[in-house]
């Protein structure tokens, strides 16, 4: 396995739903991801060993967003220091909000599942794409508990300043949806990966 950023920087484009910026954004990581195995990217990757064939190789690309609770379709992006981090965490203090995650797979036209719808292609590869949400209730944050999540910096690359994996998930709750989808990645994916692995 290997784990590599994409040579492209990522798109941050807005669209009129949470829905359709994180879905447009994975699209946008998809398309380079393509691009980039027609240039060759694959065979400069830091393997163990020799570089696989490509009916053995699986791509993935993910994108999450958490909602504002507050304004329908704006996102909450990633805090950039403690100041925002602890902003987004009192804005989500006792309450419910939607966590998109979209996550794209890549795979060699040899290895495609059936009923794989594709969205993109390019030379023997193909991608597909899967967009899901999840409903999170956070408790009531108290000053104490507010100012532990942010010197936790559990908060640092996490959308909306949490994960439920970590310091947050004694504080937040699912309500609704797949935890691996608060987690970063849509259940269907998950199940098709597992098809393919």
């Amino acid at each position: 396995m290997v784990q590599m950023a994409l040579i492209t920087d990522e798109d941050t484009r807005s669209s009129p739903t949470v829905r359709e910026t994180v879905a447009a954004v994975t699209r946008a990581k998809l398309a380079n991801a393509l691009a980039e195995l027609a240039l060759g990217r694959l065979e400069h990757l830091d393997w163990d060993g020799p570089v696989p064939a490509e009916n053995e190789v699986v791509i993935i690309v993910a994108d999450t967003l958490v909602a504002d609770p507050d304004a329908i379709g704006v996102a909450l992006g990633k805090p950039v220091d403690e100041l925002q981090a602890a902003a987004m965490l009192s804005r989500l203090s006792g309450r419910r909000h939607k966590v998109w995650s979209s996550t794209g797979i890549i795979t060699h036209r040899s290895t495609v599942p059936e009923g794989w719808d594709s969205e993109l292609s390019h030379g023997g590869w193909r991608g597909a794409l899967w967009t899901e949400s999840a409903t999170v209730e956070v408790s009531e944050l108290s000053d104490q508990a507010l100012l532990g999540l942010v010197r936790s910096e559990s908060w640092r690359g996490k959308a909306g300043a949490y994960d439920l994996a970590g310091a947050m998930g004694e504080f937040a709750t699912l309500v609704d949806g797949a935890e691996i989808c608060v987690l970063g990645m849509a259940a269907a994916a998950i199940r098709v990966l597992d098809e393919l692995l």
